[in-house]
C-alpha cells in the first residue's frame, strides 16, 4: 500500500514539472516581452456568491489633490516630481484684517538668533520688557524726549543681553556631563515648583510670570544660574589684603574718618559804641537766647546772609583746635560746651581801635573712626571696585573672540520697531 502511495505523489510530481514546461515553451516571443506581473483584482477576495467589492464611486478630494509619490508611484510607473511653490489665491481675494507686526530677527550672537520681542514683550532674565513702558511714556512725552529716552533704554538692555548671552556661553562650555544633567534636574524642579505653587496649573503659572510662559522662565533661571557661576568664578581671583585696606584708610581720610564740626554763632560790636555793647549785654543777661540776639541789628555780622554763623571742621582734640585767627575769640571758643557763651571778648584791631565779640557753641559733632571702625567697609568697597575691573576685562576677552552682530546695528533695528509700534500711533 505504501508502495502504491509512493507511485502516486511521483506521478503527480511529474506531471506539474511536465506542465510547467509546456507553458514555458507555448509562450510567444510577444508575451515574454510583457511583464510577469500579475493585477490582483477585488473579485479575487470575493467569496462565492457574494458580490465583489468597488472602490468609491466619486474620489476623495483630498485624496484626488494628493501627489502620489513613493514604491506606490514606481509600482504604477508613474515619473512625478514634487516641488514647493506659492499657495494659489483667488484674484480678488479680500484681507481678513490689517497686517499685524508679529516679531523680527534683529541679529545674531554667537550663532544664536536674536529677537525683537525677547525685548519688548518677554524681557531678558535681567531686565522686564521694555513694551509696556515704551508704550507709557510715549503718551506723556513730545517725540524728541521718547526718542532719547527710547535710544537709552534699549542701548543699556541690549548691552546687558549680549553679555548675559556671553557669560552663559561660556559658563556652559565648561559644565560635565555630570553638572549639564543636574543642572537640568535642577531648574526642572524649579518648574515644577512654580506649577505646584499655582495649584497645579500651567496657564495659572504663567499669569503670576505676568504672561509670560512656563518654557521662558525655566530658560531665565537656567540662565541666571550659570551667570552667577561664572561670575562667581571671577570673583575668586580677586583678592584684598590688610595692607591694601590700610593704604586706603590713609589714602582718604575725608571718607572713612570724616573731620569733627563746631558750629560757632558770633555777634559783633564797635568798642566805642557803648550803647550797642551794653545793648547785648543786656540782652544776654536777661535771657534772651544767643541766637535772637545774633539776629538783632545790633550784631555787626546781621548784614552778612550768615548772620554770624560760622562752621568750622577740625581734626584731633577739641581743646587744640583752631578755629578763628583772632587770638582771643579762638582761646575762648576752645573751652566751650555744647550750648555755651563767652563774652565780651576785648579784640585790638588797630591802634585806638577795637571790637567786642561774644561766641557761642550751637552744635559739636564728634565722631572718630578708626582703622577698624572701617575694616569691613573698605574691604567691601574694594572688593566691589576690583571685582568690577576683573569683569570687565573678562567680558572684554570674550567679546574679541565671539561673534556678534553690531550692537550698534542692532540698538538701530530695535529703535526702528520700537517707533513703529509705540510710538507712531500714540
Amino acid at each position: 500500500m505504501n508502495k502504491r502511495r509512493a507511485t502516486s505523489v511521483g506521478v503527480m510530481i511529474a506531471m506539474g514539472v511536465a506542465a510547467l514546461l509546456g507553458a514555458g515553451c507555448n509562450r510567444s516571443s510577444k508575451d515574454a516581452a510583457v511583464s510577469a506581473r500579475h493585477v490582483i483584482t477585488p473579485a479575487e477576495f470575493a467569496r462565492p456568491g457574494v458580490p465583489a467589492p468597488t472602490g468609491p464611486t466619486t474620489p476623495d478630494p483630498l485624496i484626488a489633490r494628493a501627489t502620489i509619490t513613493g514604491p506606490v508611484a514606481a509600482m504604477q510607473g508613474m515619473d512625478i516630481v514634487a516641488a514647493p511653490d506659492e499657495p494659489l489665491l483667488a484674484p480678488n481675494a479680500a484681507p481678513v484684517g490689517t497686517p499685524a507686526f508679529i516679531d523680527a530677527k534683529i541679529g545674531d550672537v554667537n550663532g544664536k538668533p536674536v529677537f525683537a520681542s525677547s525685548f519688548f514683550d518677554r524681557g531678558t532674565p535681567t531686565s522686564p520688557p521694555l513694551g509696556p513702558r515704551l508704550a507709557a511714556e510715549a503718551k506723556s512725552m513730545n517725540r524728541r524726549d521718547w526718542l532719547a529716552f527710547a535710544q537709552s533704554q534699549i542701548t543699556q538692555t541690549l548691552q546687558g543681553f549680549v553679555v548675559d548671552e556671553l557669560l552663559e556661553a561660556e559658563a556652559r562650555s565648561k559644565l560635565t556631563d555630570e553638572q549639564r544633567q543636574g543642572l537640568r534636574f535642577f531648574v526642572e524642579k524649579l518648574r515644577n515648583d512654580l506649577v505646584s505653587e499655582n495649584r497645579g496649573s500651567r496657564s495659572l503659572a504663567e499669569e503670576s510670570l505676568g504672561g509670560r510662559s512656563v518654557t521662558d522662565y525655566q530658560r531665565e533661571q537656567e540662565q541666571t544660574l550659570l551667570i552667577r557661576r561664572e561670575l562667581g568664578s571671577l570673583d575668586d581671583r580677586v583678592v584684598v589684603s590688610p595692607r591694601d585696606i590700610e593704604l586706603e584708610y590713609e589714602r582718604r581720610p575725608d571718607l572713612y574718618d570724616p573731620p569733627s564740626i563746631a558750629k560757632f554763632r558770633l555777634i559783633s560790636v564797635d568798642a566805642s559804641d557803648e550803647q550797642s555793647g551794653q545793648k547785648v549785654a543786656s540782652m544776654l543777661a536777661s535771657g534772651t537766647p544767643f541766637g535772637d540776639v545774633a539776629d538783632d541789628d545790633v550784631n555787626g555780622f546781621a548784614v552778612l546772609p550768615a548772620r554770624g554763623r560760622e562752621p568750622r571742621t577740625f581734626r584731633g582734640a577739641y581743646s587744640e583746635a583752631t578755629f578763628f585767627e583772632l587770638a582771643p575769640v579762638n582761646d575762648a571758643a576752645r573751652l566751650l560746651t555744647k550750648g555755651a557763651w563767652a563774652g565780651p571778648i576785648r579784640v585790638e584791631s588797630a591802634p585806638n581801635r577795637a571790637s567786642l565779640y561774644w561766641v557761642a557753641l550751637d552744635d559739636l559733632v564728634e565722631e572718630r573712626r578708626t582703622l577698624a571702625d572701617n575694616q569691613l567697609v573698605i574691604y567691601n568697597s574694594l572688593m566691589a571696585q576690583r571685582s568690577r575691573r576683573e569683569r570687565e576685562r573678562y567680558i572684554n576677552r570674550l567679546a574679541e573672540r565671539a561673534s556678534f552682530t553690531s550692537t550698534e546695528d542692532m540698538t538701530n533695528r530695535l529703535m526702528a520697531i520700537a517707533v513703529q509700534r509705540y510710538l507712531s500711533g500714540s
